[in-house]
Formats: C-alpha cells, structure tokens, sequence
C-alpha cells in the first residue's frame, strides 16, 4: 500500500508542477483527473511494465525530493523550487536527470492531453474541416464513462 501512496505522491507532485493551476483558462492537473487517469492507464499494462511506469512515479516521490534537499513526498518540496528544478533538469535533455523528467512528462502527457476538457480546450474535439478527407475524425468524449459501465457489468454478470 506504501508503493501506491508513493506512486499517487510522485504523480500529484509532477502533474502540479507540468500543468499547474493557471489565469488563461486551460484546464489545470486537478480539473483533467491526471492522477486517477494515471493510475487507470498503468493499471491497463501488462503488469510488469505497469510495475516499470509506476516505479518511475515512485523514484520521483523518493528521489527528486532528496536531491533538492527535502524529506521524501515530492508534493511536500515547495512548488516553486520544483518548477525552478524541473526548467534546470529539461535545460539539459541528456543528462540523466534531463532523461528522467522527460520520461515524467511523456507518461503524464498522455493522460493530461486525453482528458475531454483539454481536448476541448485546444479545440480537437472537432471533426476535420478538410472536405476532401474521407477519414473524419470526431473525438468520443463518453468513451471512458461507457467502459467503465461496460467493465462493471461484466464483472456483475461473472459473480
């Protein structure tokens, strides 16, 4: 259980560092459910790599709060001095710390990006304007909501 408290931490804490709450508008970490849609994402891998993705959340929580000086629970280093750490580590992408916290932020991406409200916010949710393109595409937006109900009635029919 520890592993997974560590695992929601590391998340929480790098998600509010790439997509804080904002004055723009876009929607932030806490509006696009980027640690649920996270954790429902490794829970869909194969479970040895699951177990390598969600190993990468828990070095996070343990390691990088080490490194700047603070006790482990990423969320519990100052958001400032983790965004200042997080701009020096990308300023060089081959370094291995640079490697780290790009791993972070592609894994975060893909659940941050799927959520219904950014896409709608960056104005993909539409079907393409070319006439010419015979392969339109229009997002489904109920598609998680609809699995969800899915899964459960097919565990509801198995018991």
């Amino acid at each position: 259980m520890r592993m997974l408290d560590s695992m929601r931490s590391g998340i929480a804490g790098t998600a509010e560092v790439l997509y804080p709450v904002n004055t723009f508008g876009a929607p932030n970490w806490l509006d696009a459910d980027v640690v649920a849609r996270t954790l429902r994402y490794l829970e869909e891998l194969p479970p040895h790599r699951g177990q390598l993705v969600g190993g990468l959340f828990v070095a996070a929580d343990v390691v990088l709060p080490a490194m700047l000086g603070a006790r482990p629970g990423l969320p519990y280093v100052p958001l400032e001095r983790r965004q200042e750490a997080f701009a020096r580590w990308y300023k060089e992408p081959f370094s291995g710390m640079g490697q780290f916290v790009g791993a972070l932020k592609a894994t975060l991406a893909m659940s941050y990006f799927g959520h219904p409200s950014v896409v709608s916010y960056i104005g993909t949710r539409k079907v393409c304007e070319r006439p010419w393109d015979e392969y339109k595409v229009d997002v489904d937006v109920n598609f998680l909501v609809r699995d969800r109900e899915a899964q459960a009635a097919r565990a509801g029919g198995r018991s």
